[in-house]
């Protein structure tokens, strides 16, 4: 599953089979824009080309300008394939992008944004420019981005390696220790989408017991809307990813 988040109307969870309940949406004269977030944070769903596709030929029906934040982008495992919507579009649409989740450079602050329709952009640069003042990018983020790009392909290899290893040990622990716990590795990002439905803990009583007992801190589905899961980063030494198990653990089962 994964979600849509359409501004002035609805977040839908959909699989590719929910498309009645995306055109319901998106033919409400109240949505303008749809939120497109691909690969999905927390889900970590890569949209396939036929996805991408149909969500373009919707959107295009109902004029429903696409917004797709792409920022999870360089982390895709086997057997998936990322691909931006922008490759089935040109029009009515901006991708947004950042190369700071995938080297972890979120301080030198960098981001870019692919608008390909040329007036559109111009809009956009004077209202970024003549309106709010906002003309000097971070240089700092500028070189670091730069770099990351043509210098860092061993490095996203390795940690695309280091990040599997990771999700194979949470895999293994959750149907040994906790396999009340339903997990499915996801197809990209290094964020663990967990369903705690089984362990008949509310959402709040389930927090209580990993920080106040546990001590560690996992996010809440509520978050992102679902309180029936729980977002785990598991982007880190494998043997913190171990100590954190084991206090999620015990704070469990206490």
């Amino acid at each position: 599953e994964a979600d849509l988040f359409c501004p002035n109307s609805v977040r839908i969870n959909f699989t590719i089979y929910h498309w009645d309940t995306l055109k319901a949406v998106l033919k409400q004269t109240a949505t303008k824009i749809l939120l497109l977030t691909n690969p999905h944070n927390p889900t970590g769903k890569v949209f396939s080309d036929d996805e991408l596709k149909h969500i373009v030929a919707l959107c295009q029906q109902y004029n429903v300008f696409i917004i797709s934040d792409d920022i999870h982008k360089d982390i895709v495992y086997q057997k998936a394939a990322y691909t931006p919507v922008t490759e089935f579009t040109t029009k009515n649409v901006v991708l947004c992008c950042s190369a700071t989740k995938t080297f972890n450079t979120p301080g030198l602050i960098g981001a870019y944004l692919f608008e390909p329709e040329a007036e559109l952009r111009e809009m956009f640069l004077c209202e970024l420019k003549q309106k709010n003042a906002l003309s000097s990018a971070s240089i700092l983020g500028i070189e670091s981005q730069m770099a990351a790009y043509n210098t860092g392909s061993d490095y996203l290899v390795q940690l695309i390696t280091y990040l599997q290893n990771n999700f194979d040990y949470l895999s293994t622990f959750l149907k040994s220790q906790l396999p009340e716990i339903r997990f499915k590795q996801p197809e990209a990002t290094y964020l663990a989408w967990m369903d705690v439905s089984q362990l008949g803990l509310t959402a709040e009583k389930l927090q209580d017991r990993l920080v106040n007992t546990g001590r560690v801190g996992i996010m809440s589905g509520t978050t992102y809307g679902d309180s029936h899961y729980l977002r785990m980063n598991i982007a880190c030494p494998i043997s913190k990813l171990q100590e954190g198990l084991k206090r999620m653990e015990y704070g469990i089962r206490s």
